[in-house]
């Protein structure tokens, strides 16, 4: 079984009228827990914690569908320094901190391969094909190699599936871009997807013996360092929910 590498990105499509105020602070592959990019902590460390997430510098969505930033938001830096290694068809879950109860849009994750290193990566040359959404499997007859996932794969396939670069893998006249799900006369599901759709593998395999739990030091200074930064992002992540409880119960 050869192996390949996964660089994260967190990507989110959003109907033209939603907003989306979240980012991806935690990611579990393969039952090994990796800190992502916090936003509100990572930016102040010097030097760069190491991360296999790239960095983002805005919670807010991209409306444009012809901007370069559409591949993976802006600034998309620093470049993510570290790799996480997953077996075929094991399963990748992105942790998203809390929304707006209103701020409602799908989440899909699209995975993308690239050759050699992370920091000689153009987002918007890669090739991405749609992969699920939230909580996703890694297809386990793709063929092995570096990959970006747009939300190291280990892997004996040799399908390179169909894929899309971005800008360009939306169009915008899509009906999920023109889906209203506050219009009560039009029900909110089955929502009508934007770009393509989900690469599905053309044949099942047997399940993996799951992995020993695994959690990656944020900090990779100590135990002293790591309790440091965990305990405030965990105050950051409260001050975030009740926010967004007191938005909710305002009707925002």
């Amino acid at each position: 079984m050869r192996s390949a590498k996964v660089a994260f990105l967190a990507a989110i499509a959003f109907a033209a009228e939603a907003l989306g105020h979240g980012y991806v602070y935690r990611i579990t592959a393969d039952n090994t827990v990796y800190p992502g990019y916090d936003l509100y902590i990572d930016p102040y460390y010097s030097p760069k914690l190491p991360r296999i997430a790239y960095g983002v510098g805005s919670t807010g969505p991209i409306f444009d569908l012809t901007s370069p930033n559409i591949a993976c938001n802006t600034p998309h830096s620093p470049i993510p320094s570290a790799i996480a290694e997953v077996r075929a068809s094991s399963t990748v879950t992105f942790h998203w901190t809390r929304w707006l109860y209103s701020h409602k849009g799908p989440i899909s994750a699209w995975m993308a391969p690239y050759d050699g290193t992370t920091n000689k990566v153009n987002v918007n040359q890669l090739k991405f094909f749609k992969i699920g959404e939230e909580a996703v499997d890694s297809k386990a007859n793709i063929k092995p190699g570096n990959y970006v996932v747009r939300h190291e794969v280990t892997s004996n396939g040799t399908v390179t599936p169909a894929s899309v670069t971005f800008p360009g893998g939306y169009k915008k006249d899509e009906p999920g871009f023109k889906y209203d799900i506050f219009n009560t006369t039009v029900p909110p599901l089955p929502y009508p997807f934007v770009g393509p759709a989900v690469y599905v593998p053309s044949s099942s395999f047997p399940p993996l013996t799951p992995k020993e739990r695994v959690v990656v030091s944020p900090t990779g200074q100590g135990e002293a360092a790591d309790k440091t930064y965990l305990d405030y992002q965990e105050k950051v992540l409260t001050a975030q929910s009740a926010t967004t409880e007191s938005f909710d119960a305002a009707g925002g």
